[in-house]
């Protein structure tokens, strides 16, 4: 970073949250582990209370599999009618829609968008554009996203996610399918000639299954959330600066403005500062979890950057 007076820069001290979508964040990965959790609370009613690979008798009828559903077939067919319903499970919650308009996961995203249009307008005070021109548009931010432009962009973004959140479960499901294959070939007549009770059984087996839930989908997806959201932010804040360019007829510089306890991928970043601005679109998100944003250099009191 340079430290002379040929630019002011208004990250010389790290912000917590310099995006201000920290509540958008949480309410996010809220959303993703009420998602999660449900799943796995389906799973333990399957496997537990249901008892669907007749482990061990128990009658609970409810929207779970059935009571001993898979007990009378084989191995491979158990396992194959346990993934199938998972696989249901997943696209009427964590995969509902979500690359449809009415998707659980684009109000994020539009929210987002919309702290990013507020946010560049905000900075953009501070130079010459003297503000957005998104920001003037009688009809608001929210009326303004649904323009053509804008709506591809977050477009892109809600088929990104539901992507990556694809790609999540193919993992995450892959695993349970080989934790479920070796508990059925191997596991459960091992428990068995140990003496186990059927019920600790069914509970261990439940137990591996909620831990791959929640070490790959659940730890996955929360950070998919988080980069996400910024991303959203970071192209909304790029789309205004790129129409300010056009305005001023220059280019606009831009520098990282550090999130709190920043990392040293963005400590270099920053100190590698100011940027052109068309040179660092894609710079941010710099890493999953990044909380960074590029703010426009402003000019000195001597009208020098």
């Amino acid at each position: 970073m340079t430290t002379c007076c040929e630019h002011i820069h208004i990250n010389s001290v790290a912000h917590a949250d310099p995006s201000r979508t920290a509540g958008i964040r949480a309410r996010f990965i809220a959303d993703v582990n009420r998602r999660f959790q449900r799943l796995i609370n389906d799973i333990k009613e399957s496997i537990i209370d249901n008892d669907c690979f007749g482990i061990q008798v128990q009658f609970r009828a409810h929207a779970a599999l059935p009571h001993q559903a898979f007990v009378f077939e084989q191995d491979t067919q158990r396992l194959a009618l346990f993934m199938e319903w998972l696989q249901e499970q997943e696209s009427n919650g964590i995969l509902y829609l979500i690359s449809g308009k009415d998707s659980w996961a684009n109000m994020y995203i539009d929210s987002a968008y919309q702290r990013g249009l507020r946010n560049a307008d905000s900075w953009l005070k501070r130079t010459k554009a003297g503000g957005s021109v998104t920001a003037k548009f009688p009809s608001g931010v929210r009326q303004v996203v649904q323009m053509p432009i804008h709506a591809a962009r977050v477009s892109t973004i809600y088929s990104r996610i539901y992507d990556e959140l694809k790609t999540v479960t193919n993992v995450m499901n892959a695993e349970i399918r080989t934790k479920l294959a070796e508990a059925l070939r191997e596991g459960l007549a091992r428990g068995f000639a140990e003496g186990k009770n059927p019920l600790a059984i069914a509970r261990e087996l439940n137990a591996d299954i909620s831990d791959r839930i929640e070490k790959i989908g659940i730890a996955r997806a929360r950070t998919i959330a988080r980069t996400e959201v910024m991303n959203a932010h970071n192209t909304a804040v790029d789309g205004e600066y790129a129409i300010a360019e056009q305005i001023i007829g220059e280019p606009i510089m831009v520098d990282i403005l550090l999130g709190g306890n920043p990392c040293p991928i963005c400590i270099d970043l920053e100190a590698g500062g100011p940027y052109d601005r068309a040179a660092a679109i894609g710079q941010l998100p710099a890493h999953p979890n990044c909380v960074c944003v590029h703010i426009p250099v402003i000019e000195n009191s001597k009208g020098e950057k």
